[in-house]
């Protein structure tokens, strides 16, 4: 896999636990909340897994995997 997969699911990842303020705000009063945060996320991942599976069903199969001698 091409290194910038991993680094795009990091990228959906963080964006998405900012999301998580949401949760925090209801006990911590004050704790900053980026709403955005969660819609970017979960779309940002959601491409990932698009990505990630394409790539996944386009690969080469490795050199003597599945053939017989």
């Amino acid at each position: 896999m091409p290194a910038w997969v991993g680094w795009l699911g990091l990228l959906a990842t963080a964006l998405y636990l900012v999301n998580q303020g949401d949760i925090l705000s209801t006990a911590v009063s004050g704790f900053p909340v980026w709403d955005l945060g969660g819609l970017l996320g979960s779309y940002l991942w959601a491409i990932w897994l698009l990505v990630l599976g394409v790539l996944l069903l386009l690969r080469r199969p490795a050199v003597g995997v599945g053939t017989e001698r």
